[in-house]
Order: structure tokens, then C-alpha cells, then sequence
């Protein structure tokens, strides 16, 4: 356990931490729901409902899609069901015992559903009906992976894995804390003895409440956990400072060496510059402000010369080949290209970059003398990290 801190410093670290931690597992979270596309409870029932029962191919209703028929949970409405309807419209349909839903409350200050037997194509999730289910994929689900990496971050953060005196608590007043329905009937006390206890409690209600299936849960407790540690990794680097390197040492200045390149790829120009900032967003030309005309890159480039736009970010190099036209011929990506992470880093991620579109386009060495270069480099507005790029001793100097 670390030494203790004072209130405004605890309260800076730990909305940090946690902000970073949940922030990462949203992303995390999302990415899957968008990949997997998986379905929610309200769908997959009254649908699976809508086919009929599958369990019995000799029973009426009978899908092999349907919904699995369970005694006391899932049935078949039957001839004199209070529920086939005045002309027996319901006969044959799936019916459930369950939360009867919003239907049956009139008054919320002093109505309760309860449980009882409804059709399966009225079902509900334990939600007011303006918020019946998120207009979203199910898997992963959400709560466990926010829930998760917040409870890895708070144990981290304070040394111990129990809540302050060994005990969370939360208390739902009688017929108070229900917004949508009276209830509940007596108080309700949760209680934890770990942040994870917690999280666990979070994860099942989403089941219980019949937003989630049981298979989007585990699944996102573990991306939780993952989520969290790495993620307060990252914040404790900000806290201790090793987030952000030493800046290098200025570099000795060097001589420009015998036989080395000018013009083609000597420097980074003005003319290039702006055409690798057009080129980056996908524009024919590039207009600076107050430059009059339209620049077109035909004027200053011949037919046969090709042009190599890099965008050189902290978290990633790109790079664009383009004909004198402007007609796309190849991409390449590289690694971090921010100097201050290290100059060697930085020239290794954009010659990765743009050696990855010269092989897209198929474009052979040859021809590299016949190539302008247009760079936006992060970190090159400190004169240190511009001025070390520009003298550093590096293969990428024989292109650019």
C-alpha cells in the first residue's frame, strides 16, 4: 500500500483512473458488440415465440426454432387458457411465467405488475417502458465489462481488494426505489466485501433484469479485468511521470554527407509540405490561407513523378503513394512517430510506413529518384525533435 494522500490529489488520481479505465472498456466493449451483432432477450424470445415451441414435433405449434418448452415457465396456450382470447385468437401460442410488464401498471406510485402468465409476444425486460432494451447489440455485455475494470482499478488504487471498513453497502427503501412500479415490498440491503463482489452483483442484474443473456456476461468480465489493469498501468505511468520520456539529447550537427540528395529528396519544402497535408485528407490541391489561387500539384510535379504523403502520429504512421494526377497507388502503416518516444522509433515507423506503399503500388526502386515527399510529423514544432530528424543518420534519408 502506497503512502496516503490528500483529498484533492485522491480525487484528481482516482476520477482519472477510473474515467481512463471505464473510457478503455466502452471502447473495448463496443468494438465486439459492433463485430458480433448478437441479439438481445426481447428479440430473440418474441421471435423464437412468433415460430412456435421446439421441443415437441408432435405437439401443435411445433418449430424447430422455436422457444424450448419448460412446465410452470414455458407453455402452449390451450383450449379454455385465460389467455386464448374471447375468439380463441391465442390458441397455439407460447405463453410465460414472468414480470407481466408495464401493461398491468397504471399508477407507478402505487402499482405492481407482479409475476403471472403472458403471452411470450408481450414480453418485457425489467424496464420502464420508455427504456425497454438499448438499441444495441447484447455481447459483451456493457455493465460487466465497465463494472469489472472499474473494480480492478479501485483495488489497485487503494492496495486492497475490500471496500473501506470490509463492507459496501446499498439499501433499496420500501416502495421507494422502484421508479416504474411499487416496490420494493421491504427494504432491500446489498452488501459487498470486494470491489469484484460488486462488479459480480452488477454483471447478474442485467441477467436478472432480462437485458442480457448469461453468455454476454463471463465473456465481459474478462475484458473487463484486462481492460483495468492495463488501463491503470497507463494511468500510474502519468502519476509517477514515466509516461512521458525524457526528451534525448540535442544531436551533435552533422555534415551533409558526400553524394546525398537535394531537391528530389533533400529536404521537406514548402510546396511538398502543403501537398502532404491535402494529399493526407484527400484533396486534389491545397489552398493556405491567404495564398490566393489554388495550388494544383500538376504545376510543379511531371507526369511521371509520383508523390508519397505521410501523416506521422503518435499512435500511428500512414503513408499515401499517389501519381502527379492524384490517382491513388498504394498505403503502408507503421508504428508510433512522435520523436519524443524516441528518434530511432520515429524514423523506423514512417520508412516502415512508406516503404509498405511503395510495395503496395508495386512501384520499383528505381524510380524513387523520381519521388516527392510531404510529411506531418508529431513533435516536429519542438526545433529539438525537427532539427534531430532532419541531421539524423538513418536509410530513410536516401529517399526523403
Amino acid at each position: 500500500m502506497g503512502a496516503s494522500l490528500d483529498d484533492l490529489e485522491w480525487d484528481v488520481k482516482a476520477y482519472f483512473a477510473l474515467g481512463g479505465a471505464v473510457h478503455d472498456a466502452a471502447i473495448a466493449a463496443w468494438g465486439i458488440k459492433g463485430w458480433y451483432d448478437y441479439v438481445r432477450p426481447v428479440s430473440a424470445i418474441r421471435y423464437m415465440a412468433s415460430l412456435g415451441q421446439g421441443s415437441d414435433p408432435a405437439q401443435p405449434s411445433y418449430h424447430h426454432n422455436g422457444l424450448p418448452l419448460y412446465d410452470g415457465l414455458v407453455e402452449v396456450v390451450q383450449a379454455g387458457d385465460p389467455l386464448v382470447g374471447a375468439d380463441g385468437e391465442h390458441l397455439g401460442k407460447i405463453k410465460l411465467y414472468g414480470w407481466r410488464g408495464p401493461d398491468y401498471i397504471a399508477d407507478p406510485a402505487a402499482d405492481m405488475a407482479g409475476v403471472g402468465w403472458i403471452l411470450a409476444e408481450n414480453w418485457w425486460p425489467y424496464q420502464r417502458p420508455t427504456f425497454v432494451t438499448p438499441p444495441f447489440a447484447g455481447y459483451i455485455s456493457g455493465h460487466s465489462t465497465f463494472s469489472r475494470a472499474a473494480a480492478e482499478t479501485l483495488t489497485l488504487l487503494t492496495g486492497s481488494e475490500y471496500f473501506p471498513g470490509g463492507m459496501g453497502e446499498f439499501v433499496a427503501r420500501k416502495n421507494e426505489f422502484l421508479v416504474f412500479e411499487e416496490g420494493p415490498s421491504v427494504d432491500v440491503v446489498l452488501q459487498w466485501a470486494t470491489y469484484r463482489d460488486a462488479s459480480d452483483q452488477t454483471s447478474l442484474s442485467r441477467i436478472w433484469g432480462g437485458i442480457h443473456p448469461p453468455v454476454d456476461d463471463v465473456p465481459g468480465r474478462r475484458v473487463g479485468e484486462t481492460v483495468g489493469l492495463a488501463s491503470y498501468a497507463m494511468a500510474k505511468s502519468y502519476f509517477d511521470g514515466s509516461a512521458i520520456p525524457e526528451p534525448e539529447p540535442e544531436p551533435e550537427p552533422q555534415e551533409e554527407a558526400p553524394g546525398s540528395k537535394k531537391g528530389s529528396g533533400g529536404s521537406f519544402g514548402l510546396v511538398e509540405l502543403l501537398f502532404g497535408l491535402a494529399l493526407l485528407f484527400g484533396a486534389r490541391g491545397f489552398r493556405a490561407a491567404g495564398s490566393g489561387p489554388l495550388i494544383n500539384r500538376r504545376r510543379v510535379m511531371a507526369d511521371d513523378w509520383y508523390f508519397l504523403g505521410i501523416d506521422a502520429g503518435g499512435s500511428r504512421c500512414r503513408a499515401r503513394l499517389e501519381s502527379a494526377d492524384g490517382s491513388l497507388l498504394g498505403r503502408g502503416f507503421g508504428g508510433p512517430a512522435n520523436p519524443c518516444y524516441g528518434l530511432d522509433l520515429a524514423m523506423r515507423s514512417i520508412e516502415k510506413a512508406a516503404a509498405a506503399a511503395l510495395a503496395d503500388a508495386g512501384l520499383a526502386p528505381e524510380l524513387v529518384s523520381r519521388l516527392r515527399v510531404g510529411a506531418g510529423v508529431a513533435g516536429l514544432h519542438l526545433p529539438r525533435y525537427r532539427d534531430a530528424m532532419r541531421a539524423a543518420p538513418h536509410p530513410s534519408r536516401s529517399w526523403y
